[in-house]
């Protein structure tokens, strides 16, 4: 079986995109989580109304041990992002929930039209380009707050890229990473380089 892993930046969240045998699925656990919803309730909901389609499919870390993740077919992300109320969610996530809703399975179909081989023999994607990315500064002209915020997320990511064990997580943050460099004239490691968590991290992603 082939199997390829393709992380999807979705404005300040991650995605992550499963080509399995040439088919599209979608890992489940970062689209929930990343909405602020409950993994244990959607979880459920999913093996109750896309039993016939769900699939654990197992990938293997950048550890040597092997995680199931739990996938939908990208064709079937609308039915489950508009079966999400948002009159029934905390306001606070309203905003957050309608933007998923409206546009994130154009974003992920988007992405699996640029990666998906001709030839329908698909690679495993674990790490991001190590090529310098196009210069990004020409012609911008940063406030100083948004540099500082800049320098802030260019911080945290690093932080990030280093509690994560997932190559298509890691790879995706490092993208972000990368852009965020250029912006700002920074430096980067390349991502061999990151740590790995020290402890295992196996009964939090153990089933996406």
């Amino acid at each position: 079986m082939n199997t390829q892993i393709i992380p999807v930046p979705f404005y300040e969240d991650m995605l992550v995109l499963i080509g399995d045998d040439n088919v599209p699925m979608v890992a489940m656990k970062p689209i929930v989580e990343n909405m602020g919803l409950s993994w244990q309730g959607q979880h459920a909901k999913l093996n109750e109304k896309f039993n016939s389609v769900i699939k654990l499919i197992l990938t293997t870390g950048a550890d040597g041990k092997n995680y199931e993740m739990t996938c939908l077919p990208l064709r079937k992300l609308p039915a489950w992002l508009y079966s999400i109320n948002p009159n029934k969610v905390a306001p606070e996530l309203l905003d957050k929930i309608t933007r998923y809703q409206n546009e994130c399975d154009d974003v992920l179909w988007e992405y699996w039209a640029k990666e998906k081989p001709a030839t329908g023999n698909l690679k495993i994607q674990l790490l991001a380009p190590r090529e310098p990315l196009p210069e990004t500064t020409g012609g911008m002209h940063l406030k100083i707050r948004d540099i500082i915020a800049l320098q802030q997320q260019y911080s945290r990511i690093m932080h990030d890229i280093e509690k994560v064990d997932s190559p298509a997580i890691r790879a995706g943050l490092y993208v972000q990473l990368r852009f965020i460099a250029d912006t700002i004239g920074h430096d980067v490691p390349d991502l061999d380089s990151f740590s790995f968590p020290k402890t295992a991290v196996t009964p939090l992603i153990a089933h996406i």
